[in-house]
């Protein structure tokens, strides 16, 4: 079962760039770009990462995961920046009597969420 991709450049039949993903259901997720320093001037991790997006595309995905940190690479390939949400687990529902506000700030984060959902929705189906 496929589970991941990986991107090669080569250049005299050497690799000099490369790139990692996992596959998510329709998602793609970069974790490692790497490229030769030898070739900086060509931008061969620029030119990997943005063959694999458009692979991606070809390929009907979803959505193209760059992960974290937000650099000027990303926003050239069109990145946009989403906000995590965090989890918090609790061992019995009588545990979330000694974190109040810690549960009230995950149903704030859960309803923004929803909000943000909705309001997207809305605007696929105007358009």
């Amino acid at each position: 079962l496929e589970r991941g991709q990986l991107s090669l450049l080569e250049i005299d039949n050497e690799i000099r760039a490369g790139l990692l993903c996992t596959h998510a259901g329709d998602d793609l997720m970069m974790h490692v770009i790497a490229h030769d320093p030898a070739y900086n001037d060509l931008r061969l991790g620029f030119l990997c990462c943005a063959m694999t997006v458009q692979n991606a595309i070809e390929q009907g995905r979803a959505r193209f995961h760059f992960l974290w940190g937000h650099y000027d690479y990303k926003v050239r390939l069109g990145a946009k920046r989403v906000e995590l949400s965090e989890v918090l687990l609790l061992r019995a529902r009588c545990a979330a009597l000694l974190h109040p506000q810690r549960v009230l700030a995950q149903c704030q984060l859960w309803l923004r969420a929803v909000v943000r959902q909705c309001r997207q929705g809305l605007a696929t189906r105007v358009a």
